[in-house]
């Protein structure tokens, strides 16, 4: 049975709006019975020869560096981060290069630069994405754009209580798009030296397409229009006029940042049809044949296209769910024995996908990593434990799965490859009856949370019917499906997978959404600061609680002032070992705004809070006894963090 706290996940997570099935553009034939996404998103039409499937992170960063030196009118890039190694200091001299060539050529230079990167992100250390960028600034002011895009989501008391290695998980720009000229690379890949030597990730080039390059384009100038500007003296600031993201009014922010990328959909999107209207007019049989000569003979009649890109942002902070919606319909309309198969380099699915997945029709095959390819196996401090996290979300799926007796129809597989990572994630739709896919959906997200609650993410869905195309495809499946083996109960039965109890703890914060109406109550805010001491307490496990007591006291005081409810400055009483605390925070139980605060909750808060206190006064030499106060601790902290959410989303 799945574990009560992965049952939680629904309790948090906003209502998903019902996507009903799509009207009766839905064709039972072929590639065209997915054309009812143009509905939502603009249609490119283009030809499967202008279509290129990369397999490797050398050859992603062999094109990286050709397509920079080529580029003549415009580089947009957009990503997590910049390394800060070699090889992206490589791709900074070509920039540099570049725009030199550019700067000497006759009249005004014609080449535009223009760089999205997440703010936490592009900021950590000393060294990092904003100091590799600023030459670029300082030597071609006028010709390069630096933007930071900062979560709306973390403010306040929230961006002053969670460590910087952990801020980034209440939202990031998450886009993984290269652009240069008319040529586009999607991808899930950052701008990072594992990217090009052994991670693996997936990349398609579409080459020559006009009308993509410029969405795109117009998709990352909206951005970074909402975003902090990278200065030449390292320090950021916002176009005049527009809203900070952490600073101003999230409310009025949001409103404005689904304005302007929504424009850029609404706009492409009309264009697109206007071009597909003019071009059936012009194909029919009255259509004039001088016209058409004409056409030919200036060499401008394209061949009829064979694939078909959609382009699908999933943006939840700012209200924009097509990403989510598009996803959701495909997973329901598959239909009896056709074939999906699902990567992802972090398993953790929404509950929506989850159902959809166990209580639909079409086979699935699920590929995610195992923890040794995960990429943050090894990694020091309580970063190591995130593989184990996933482990532990995977078990639970595979648990329910077996429940239902499905095993058969949805397999797991685990990608293992010695001294490799592995990153990729997306999506091959093989219709009933077909060998080859039709349809794959490649780019940022990883169907988890995060990507549907908390980042800015975009992909395509490629559609094809060219039968070259669904081979490069196909091939590209198997050849990611190739290192992998199935997953079984023996899986999590190994000794290297068991899971400590902090850590299944903790791993409910991979579940839990940032953005939920109203995002301004003091219930959300209760919330979201319980998790966040949820999260510290998970780290008292591991560093000790010495380094945890004034974060605890702050955290007090600020869920008194945000929910008003006096009785919880005693915790902080309690986190400085005063026993009396108990009794004061029992008969302190004052609620206000409405919220449900009684005296069981009390009661746990206290323990918890008492619990710490003891464990800051044991010896050294007491370490088992520590560690198991510690956890207790986790465990109480847990449980009342869970329970707040319950009761602020009004369930009984």
């Amino acid at each position: 049975m799945i574990s009560s706290w992965l049952l939680l996940a629904p309790l948090l997570t906003p209502p998903v709006p019902v996507v009903t099935a799509p009207p009766c553009s839905l064709c039972p034939e072929g590639a065209h019975r997915f054309q009812w996404i143009r509905n939502l998103v603009p249609e490119f039409g283009i030809s499967s020869s202008h279509v290129k499937v990369l397999s490797s992170p050398a050859e992603f960063y062999e094109l990286l560096k050709v397509q920079i030196k080529a580029a003549k009118q415009r580089v947009v890039m957009a990503s997590l981060y910049l390394g800060t190694g070699l090889l992206e200091q490589e791709l900074v001299y070509c920039l540099e290069e570049t725009l030199e060539k550019s700067l000497q050529a006759k009249g005004s230079p014609d080449l535009r630069v223009s760089i999205l990167l997440d703010y936490t992100r592009g900021s950590r250390g000393r060294k990092n994405s904003r100091t590799m960028l600023i030459p670029l600034l300082q030597r071609f002011p006028e010709q390069v754009r630096v933007s930071l895009f900062h979560t709306p989501n973390l403010r306040g008391l929230l961006r002053l209580l969670i460590p910087e290695r952990f801020n980034e998980t209440i939202g990031l720009q998450h886009i993984k798009v290269y652009l240069f000229d008319d040529n586009v690379i999607l991808s899930g890949a950052n701008l990072s030296d594992l990217y090009f030597t052994n991670r693996q990730d997936r990349y398609v080039l579409l080459q020559d397409s006009p009308e993509i390059a410029d969405f795109f384009t117009e998709l990352v100038d909206a951005i970074g229009d909402v975003s902090l500007q990278l200065q030449q003296d390292d320090t950021v600031q916002m176009m005049e006029g527009m809203v900070h993201p952490y600073q101003g009014d999230k409310v009025a922010y949001c409103e404005i940042a689904n304005r302007r990328v929504m424009e850029v959909i609404n706009s492409a999107r009309t264009r697109q049809e206007l071009l597909h209207a003019k071009t059936f007019h012009s194909s029919q049989p009255g259509s004039s044949l001088l016209s058409q000569q004409g056409s030919q003979a200036s060499g401008s009649l394209k061949p009829e296209p064979d694939t078909w890109i959609y382009p699908l942002i999933q943006m939840k902070p700012f209200g924009i769910q097509i990403d989510e919606m598009v996803t959701e319909t495909l997973l329901t309309e598959a239909e009896r024995d056709a074939r999906i198969y699902l990567t992802t380099g972090y398993f953790n699915l929404t509950q929506a996908y989850m159902d959809l997945i166990l209580g639909t029709r079409a086979e699935y095959r699920i590929l995610l990593a195992s923890p040794e390819v995960n990429g943050f196996f090894g990694a020091k401090g309580v970063a190591g434990a995130i593989p184990a996290a996933y482990v532990y979300i995977e078990h639970q799926f595979y648990s329910e799965v077996c429940y239902l007796q499905q095993q058969e129809r949805v397999q797991l597989q685990e990608y293992s490859r010695a001294g490799w990572t592995f990153h990729a994630k997306g999506l091959w739709l093989y219709l009933a009856g077909s060998d080859l896919p039709c349809l794959t959906l490649i780019g940022s997200p990883n169907f988890g949370y995060r990507s549907v609650h908390r980042d800015l993410e975009a992909q395509v869905a490629i559609v094809t019917e060219n039968k070259a195309l669904q081979q490069q495809l196909h091939q590209e499946q198997e050849q990611l499906y190739l290192c992998s083996g199935v997953v079984s109960t023996s899986t999590f039965e190994q000794p290297n997978r068991y899971v400590k109890l902090w850590v299944k703890l903790g791993s409910w914060w991979f579940h839990w959404p940032m953005t939920r109406a109203p995002v301004s109550s003091g219930h959300d805010s209760c919330l979201l600061l319980c998790h966040a001491q949820s999260l510290q307490l998970a780290l008292l496990y591991i560093e000790g609680p010495d380094t945890l007591v004034v974060s605890m006291r702050s955290t007090g005081m600020a869920l008194s002032r945000i929910t008003g409810i006096s009785g919880v400055s005693s915790f902080i009483r309690a986190s400085a070992m005063e026993p009396a605390a108990t009794n004061l925070l029992l008969t302190d139980t004052r609620a206000s705004s409405g919220h449900s605060w009684n005296q069981s909750m009390a009661v746990q808060l206290t323990t918890a809070g008492n619990l710490l206190a003891r464990t800051r006064r044991v010896e050294p030499t007491g370490e088992k006894q520590r560690t198991t106060w510690g956890r207790t601790a986790v465990a109480e902290w847990g449980v009342l963090a869970a329970r707040l959410g319950t009761v602020s989303l009004g369930a009984p």
